[in-house]
């Protein structure tokens, strides 16, 4: 079963958007997903519409493994995919540590196994939270934006996915780099100039240009071309619907 960790300790650039575009577009084709909201902010429990109150949370999961299983966290959505919702009380979770605290979501999942996917949403730090999701993970997904602070941080996740990958989970990858809130119609060497800092800030993990397309990629698109392992780096911009045409009377006025 593969585990997707949606990261970046940065907040504000798109992490549970991503996530969401992607868990729909996987069901959408029939994948039998699970989207795992670990961020104590539940942005995504509440876009899903889950109301947590009097229910069974990641916090309860994270915090009591032994009397709280994943699988009775795990709640059927409108959207047509499963979710395990966050609580705030997940806050007190990066507070709490102890011997294996890295291991328990992992552990946790070894008792699910009747999905092909799990995408985990992680909330904007680096402590035991993204931790956890990064020693159950295969593949790390980095969502960013072409910004200064954006795109700073990704040498610290960088280098703690390589910790991971040695002492807690070798499987562990970089599936990719999802840039998000791209334009186009910019300057004109715009989209040469993201690739290029992209590059520097992945210490040179990214390879040639056809693994960083500057495209205008929708989410649905960098999904197909990853399941496909065409694409490792792709950016992305919202999909916008097309304007409607204007009207006689407000083209004329403009005339």
């Amino acid at each position: 079963m593969d585990t997707h960790v949606f990261a970046n300790q940065k907040g504000g650039v798109g992490k549970t958007t991503i996530a969401l575009g992607v868990v729909a577009a996987l069901a959408r084709r029939g994948t039998r997903v699970l989207l795992i909201d670990l961020d104590p902010q539940g942005s995504a429990t509440k876009v899903l519409g889950v109301d947590v109150a009097q229910r069974c949370t990641m916090a309860d999961v994270l915090l009591e493994p032994e009397r709280f299983p994943l699988g009775e966290a795990i709640v059927r959505t409108a959207w047509g995919v499963d979710t395990a919702p966050a609580a705030t009380a997940l806050a007190s979770r990066e507070s709490r540590r102890s011997t294996a605290d890295e291991s328990v979501l992992r552990n946790q999942l070894d008792g699910v196994k009747a999905y092909d996917a799990v995408l985990v949403d992680c909330p904007p730090s680096l402590g035991v939270l993204t931790l956890n999701a990064l020693a159950a993970a295969s593949h790390l997904v980095l969502v960013t934006e072409p910004s200064f602070l954006a795109l700073r941080g990704l040498d610290e996740l960088l280098e703690t996915c390589d910790l991971v990958h040695a002492h807690y989970s070798a499987r562990l990858a970089l599936a990719g780099v999802i840039v998000d809130r791209v334009e186009r119609g910019g300057a004109p060497d715009g989209a040469g100039r993201d690739r290029e800092l992209l590059r520097l800030q992945c210490g040179g993990r990214a390879g040639g240009d056809e693994q960083l397309a500057c495209d205008g990629s929708t989410v649905v698109g960098w999904t197909e071309r990853a399941a496909t392992g065409d694409s490792k780096l792709c950016a992305l911009r919202p999909a916008r619907p097309a304007a409607p045409p204007a009207s006689p009377a407000r083209a004329d006025c403009c005339r």
